[in-house]
This record gives C-alpha cells, structure tokens and sequence, in this order.
C-alpha cells in the first residue's frame, strides 16, 4: 500500500557507484599487447604536449625481468604531472586530468586502467606536477579490490627505490610514472625484453609519425628510449611513413608532409573538416622486401586503403577491397592514403569514430559515400593507368581453355547458401548436403563432385581470361568478381611459370587456377589468405623459371649420356 505524504512520492535521487564485479568485465577487454602499451603511451604524450615549455619530451619504457622473464614494465615520462589532489582520477572510471578535445590523443578516460589490466595483475601510477614537490602514488589492484569488495585505491608515498628510478630519467622535472607488475602471470609480453623493445620500437614509429613529423600540424617534440641502456629510440628522425617512397609514389590528394582538406557535412548540417593523403606506389613485383616500409601494418597480398588517425595517432587501417568495392581496383596494390579525423568521443556522432580499446575506427555509411563521390575522378584515372591489359592467346589455347571450362563445370559444384543473382529468395533446402568423410587414398579417379560453397547455389560455369600484369608478375592467377554466378579467373601471363606452362599444356595452368582460387580457400582458416600463400608460390615459381638454364640442362643431359 503506498504511504502517502511521504519524500518517497516525489522524484528522488542515489548514487549507483559500480559494483567490484565490473573489474571481472573490465578485465576482459582484450587488447594486442603492443596496442596495450601505445594506450599508456598515449597519456604520456598528452602530458608532454600540454606542458606549458614544450621541447625535450620524452617517454621511458622499461620491461624489468627475473629469472629471464619480464615481471615488471614502466612507462615513464617528464610530461606536466598530477598533484597529489588531482591524481585519483587518473584511475576513475570515465575521468582523466585530461580535456576532452579534438588534439588530446585519449578520449574515453579508460585506456589506464583497461590496457594495464591486459598486461599485468597489479597497476601504481607514481607521479608530480612540479619538481619542487614529492612523488605521489596510487595503485589499482582488482585482486585486493575484489577481496574487500570495495571499489578504492590505496594511495601514499613511493618507495626511495621507485623514486631514485624515475629521477633517474627525468632529472628535475615534473612526471608520471605507470608501473605494471603481475606481467608474466599475465602472459602479454614476449617473455625477454629485447623482444618488446624491438616490436615496439617499429610499430611506435608508424603509428606516432604525425606527432613525430616536424611538418605536421600535430608535432609533438618528443622520443621514446627504450630499455636502462637506452640504445633503441623513437624520435622525429626514424618515423616511419608507410604511404611514401621517394622518386616512387604519385600523389593523388596531399602530398609527403601535407594533407589536402576535405570539407564534409552529414545529414543534420553538422560541418567537418577531413584530412587526407593519397598516393599510388610502383615498386615492381618481388620488390617489397626492398621497401619494408611500404603498407607497414597492413596485411594481406594486396595493400590499399586507408589508415585513419585520430589527432597524432594512427588509430587504423580501412581496407580498400572493402572500401573500393565494385570500383575496378581490385589488384591495385600499394594504393595507399589517410584520413585525418577529429573524434571527442562526445556528443556529435563524427564521420569517422574510433572504438572503445583505439583498435578500430567506424566510418559512417554517409561518409563513406560522400569520400567515394569525391574521389570518383581519382579513382577512375588509377584504374585506367594501373590496371592490366588483355592479353593475346593462340587458338590452342582458347580450345583447351573451352574444354577446360566444361570439365570444371562438372567436377566442381557450390553449395546453395543464399539469394540467387536476381534477389528472389532461394527454393527448398540447400541442394547439396556435405558431411565430414574418413580420407580415402587416391587412386587415380575418384569421381568426386568437389563442393565449395557459394552465395548463388548451384552456378559452375567457368570462364578465364588472360592479361599482362607486369606490376603483379608474383601472382599467377586471380578470380575476378562476378554478379552473375560465373567464376571469373584472371591468369597473369607475365609470370614466366604461366607463360611456360600455357604455352606448351594450357588446360594445365587453367585446372591449376580454378583450383588455387576456387577449392584451396575451402580448406583454409578463416584467417588465412588464399592470395598471400599464392603470392609467395608465384613469386618462388617466377624466379625459378627465370633461374632455370636450359643450355645447363642439356650439359647435363650430355655428360650423363657419356657416362652412361
């Protein structure tokens, strides 16, 4: 029965703290452990970059062992402090000493405490905002949290070994300092710290290369030491930019050390402004290891699409087989850009956004048309000048690739799973069930009807077609993608083992293709790329029949006839 005249018939507030148990969700927040370290480096550059004296930044990162394996790592820098009052909200939920604007690197005020937890069990923040001042620590220890069931931090003084630590890198400054303990309960990190410093040290020069050029509207003036010895480092001298290749790259939008800016506005009249760079590489095929550089970060045979970075941050890469999709650009490699985009992580909904963890970025659908309408003349023009030209084949070849065609129509069937070309709905259950069978010996013809799943049920007719591609000569053969069912293969007769092959047994490098591109994918993990394994095959098969002497062949020939 309600009690009227009561507080309790009016609106009323409490407080709804989070529960302990968060820490058991928190804690599952998963990270890669080099993207885990970035996330605290990441606060140490916005405490660099908002010091009142800019110049002489610099980031320590330490990886401590015992017994030959890391128990300990710090990350220390001579950024602008915490006070001893204002250093809890570092491990606030939701809070950071931090503004909330566009150039601030963190947004979400939880990568501490997230990206700690990934790493170790146990994480101190030791900090000062001015040298004249004591070092103050405070400590997150989900474990003991968990045992007092209560959400608190313990706060106090470091101890004189921590402190003579970090004054030992910082000298007279203000600083912060994260340490992480508990790592190798953890099991993040390679075991040995030359591991994580070599790891870092690449990956730290390609994801921080807009704070770290001088050029760029969001330098910051810092490096990162790596280790007590300090040999390895991060600075504006060995920044890596992975869309540029001196004497190499044509520059589409932007330019090495500049990018053009793309005026935007979404459906409710919100305005932004983009940055972009695009360029185009050619290095010629087996030549990337000459250029490692190129599309670091990215994987995959083919490298194009966009790497988009939040501030001075590459935050990450926006695949152009996705982005490009049905534009013609499919084989295009190391067609490479970058967008620049702001994201408070507040209020507005921003064209390009980034995740929780900074792992990934969520490009809104409207934005995504609009950069394809604007980069549709561009776009165009690189099909035009990059792509292949069709090659010329003989009349035997045609026939044996007609013949071949008929025979792989009957050897190898797909699995309905979906809509047919037209949209209308597919009829009844899938035509072809397939259950798992013991292996059987071959024995010459086994009279399988080869099964591969594809979206337009029970299409298998086959069609290929031959094209120089000299930029690609390291992939033999391709599929091109089709609408109607068929299942288009390229074959790339400027890879010299196609071109052997095709000229003296065509229907060969035809049965071969089909099966590289169509049937081996079946047997893959998901995460395995067909193309990367078919790249590497090309590429060895290429330089063997460019190695391969013939006259050495018939010496051999003859020497064995005499001995014989």
């Amino acid at each position: 029965m309600t009690e009227f005249g009561t507080k309790y018939n009016k609106p009323y507030y409490v407080e709804v703290d989070p529960s302990v148990d968060i820490l058991d969700a928190l804690a599952r927040v998963t990270y890669p452990w080099r993207a885990a370290v970035a996330e605290i480096v990441d606060n140490s550059l916005d405490a660099i970059s908002s010091r009142s004296t800019q110049g002489n930044g610099k980031v320590w990162i330490v990886a401590e062992e015992t017994h030959g394996v890391i128990d300990t790592l710090w990350v220390i820098d001579n950024g602008i402090g915490m006070s001893r009052k204002s250093l809890p909200n570092c491990l606030r939920l939701g809070s950071s000493e931090k503004d909330s604007n566009k150039s601030n690197i963190g947004v979400f005020g939880m990568g501490l405490k997230t990206a700690g937890m990934s790493i170790g069990t146990k994480i101190e923040v030791i900090s000062r905002d001015k040298e004249s001042e004591n070092f103050t620590f405070i400590s997150w220890d989900p474990p003991k949290m968990k045992e007092k069931q209560l959400f608190e931090a313990e706060c106090g003084v470091p101890s004189q070994e921590d402190v003579s630590f970090i004054e030992d890198k910082i000298g007279a400054s203000s600083a912060t300092a994260v340490k992480i303990t508990g790592v190798q309960l953890k099991g993040a990190l390679p075991q040995r710290n030359t591991n994580v410093y070599l790891y870092l040290e690449e990956h730290f020069n390609r994801i921080y290369r807009t704070a770290l050029n001088p050029e760029s509207p969001h330098h910051i003036d810092f490096e990162i030491l790596f280790g007590k010895t300090e040999r390895k480092k991060v600075s504006s001298e060995t920044f890596i930019d992975p869309l540029f290749i001196e004497g190499k790259t044509e520059w589409y939008e932007g330019g090495p050390n500049h990018c053009d800016v793309i005026p935007y506005k979404d459906e409710q009249g919100n305005e932004f402004n983009v940055g972009i760079r695009l360029g185009w590489t050619q290095i010629g095929s087996g030549k990337g290891q000459d250029y490692p550089t190129l599309g670091k970060g990215v994987f995959g045979a083919y490298k194009q699409g966009f790497y988009c970075i939040r501030g001075a941050r590459d935050i990450s890469f926006v695949k152009g087989q996705e982005l490009f999709s049905g534009k013609g650009l499919d084989r295009v490699s190391n067609l490479l850009g970058e967008l620049h985009f702001e994201d408070t992580g507040k209020d507005i909904e921003f064209p390009i956004s980034t995740d929780f963890a900074k792992k990934e970025v969520n490009v809104r659908p409207h934005f995504q048309k609009f950069l394809l309408s604007y980069l549709e003349t561009t776009l165009a023009f690189v099909k035009k000048e990059h792509t292949a030209k069709k090659a010329d084949i003989t009349t035997t070849q045609k026939a044996a690739k007609k013949h071949t065609s008929e025979i792989l129509g009957s050897l190898i069937k797909s699995e309905r799973k979906g809509k047919s070309p037209d949209g209308s709905a597919k009829k009844g259950e899938d035509s072809i069930k397939t259950s798992r069978q013991p292996r059987k010996r071959y024995a010459g013809k086994s009279g399988k009807t080869h099964i591969i799943k594809d979206q337009y049920g029970m299409k298998s007719k086959f069609e290929f077609e031959e094209v120089y591609d000299a930029r690609t000569k390291g992939l033999p053969f391709w599929e091109d993608i089709q609408t109607d069912g068929t299942f288009k293969i390229i074959i790339n007769k400027s890879n010299l083992f196609v071109e052997k092959i095709i000229d003296e047994s065509p229907e060969l490098i035809y049965a071969m293709a089909a099966s590289w591109v169509r049937l081996f994918p079946n047997c893959l993990k998901p995460e395995v790329d067909i193309y990367d394994i078919l790249t590497e095959f090309g590429a060895l098969m290429n330089d063997f029949c460019n190695s391969y002497d013939h006259t050495k062949e018939r010496q051999y020939a003859e020497e064995m006839a005499l001995s014989a």
